[in-house]
């Protein structure tokens, strides 16, 4: 008989445990969907006028006062021009999931929250968006605002443009000096060319000014070689690539 009640106890006991067990998983699961709930609304939030990568040349022309910004796709930029951009700036840039998870919106919110004026670790697309609020003139005073902004566009960059997409734009926005945006003006400035026939000395060149773009050319050419090895870790080039190209200024 106490054997039966102990076993019929032991059977309650286990129901109670897993009814309290089942009701502490389902609120953990209301409590997610409203965190990422509330994580979209807020990104929706910072959303509101944000710059449409589509009017990059409008935007350099406005802030420069230059109508003559020539895009360029990215089939006509040189590849060594790319590949040294991408080991420099963002070497996981092929290599990383562009899917959307709503866990990662919500680290990249946290992160932001904790550090806002962090640049170090920017991705391309980050860089492309951080690019264009500065051109665009849509960039705020507050840094946590402002970083939250650019999380939103950066998602939605990610979203609806390919890799190739992105990178076009970047390598269209950056600027390489005063006043002088985009691979295609950077070459015809300091190699007299279009950026598809530049050499892997010249591509390498032009991202290193891009590191430094306010006219220190010293700098460029130390940045030089630093560029060269970055691109022979990720196999982009060989040693003996790097080293033809590293004589030649």
């Amino acid at each position: 008989m106490c054997r039966e009640r102990n076993t019929q106890y032991g059977i309650r006991n286990t129901r109670y445990v897993t009814r309290i067990a089942y009701c502490v998983f389902r609120v953990l699961l209301v409590l997610l969907a409203a965190l990422a709930l509330a994580a979209v609304g807020l990104l929706w939030w910072f959303s509101v006028d944000l710059p449409s990568p589509d009017r990059l040349g409008t935007y350099i022309a406005d802030s420069t006062g230059i109508e003559s910004h020539t895009f360029v796709p990215l089939s006509d930029i040189a590849e060594p021009l790319r590949w040294a951009t991408i080991a420099t700036e963002d070497k996981d840039f092929y290599n990383r999931s562009w899917d959307i998870h709503p866990s990662a919106v919500l680290r990249a919110i946290w992160t932001t929250l904790r550090n806002p004026n962090a640049m170090d670790s920017y991705t391309i697309p980050q860089r492309l968006v951080a690019n264009l609020m500065t051109l665009s003139g849509k960039r705020v005073s507050s840094p946590v605002r402002q970083r939250l902004r650019e999380l939103a566009l950066t998602v939605w960059l990610t979203y609806h443009y390919t890799p190739d997409r992105i990178l076009e734009l970047y390598l269209n926005s950056i600027p390489y000096g005063p006043s002088l945006y985009g691979v295609e003006s950077a070459a015809l400035f300091y190699y007299g060319k279009h950026a598809s026939d530049l050499s892997l000395a010249e591509c390498v060149m032009l991202v290193a000014i891009a590191q430094e773009p306010d006219g220190d050319l010293e700098f460029a050419r130390r940045r030089q070689a630093i560029v060269l090895d970055l691109m022979v870790e990720e196999g982009y080039i060989t040693p003996e690539e790097a080293a033809r190209a590293k004589i030649v200024h």
